[in-house]
């Protein structure tokens, strides 16, 4: 079976969602089994001087439950469409992440939602373009 990785933000998980259902209808459910990955990124509060250790704690802890209700609700709409699916969790920093379990999983494809940037940032954004030069899998962007 060939295998699809998923990657949704949950920061903002509409454009992964975008992208799980483009899978869904490009993908043959007999031919591929998905994996969804959501990044909790603990490293995004280190920079917040206001917050106390406990405020950061209390933060990284919803992230995590809001990575959870994410993964829950794309391996549900993935098993709607008749797919094997594998819902991950991880920490640590999106783009490195996604590589790592693309090449420990042997992906073919990893399909990412694009999000429009404001016209300071570029055409893709920094995750996007690691993943992109630095993996071996081919990558799929969806508008």
């Amino acid at each position: 079976m060939r295998r699809a990785l998923i990657g949704i933000d949950p920061d903002d998980p509409e454009p992964g969602f975008r992208a799980l259902g483009y899978a869904t209808t490009l993908l043959d459910p007999k031919e591929w089994e998905l994996l969804v990955v959501c990044v909790v990124n603990e490293f995004k509060y280190a920079r917040v001087v206001s917050l106390s250790p406990t405020e950061i704690s209390t933060a990284i802890g919803k992230d995590k439950e809001d990575a959870e209700k994410i993964v829950r609700e794309a391996e549900e709409q993935a098993r709607r469409n008749k797919f094997t699916v594998r819902g991950m969790i991880v920490k640590g920093e999106a783009g490195l992440e996604i590589i790592n379990i693309a090449k420990s999983q042997n992906v073919e494809l990893v399909i990412l939602g694009y999000r429009k940037r404001g016209r300071v940032r570029s055409l893709i954004g920094s995750t996007h373009r690691k993943i992109i030069e630095k993996i071996d899998s081919n990558v799929l962007i969806v508008k």
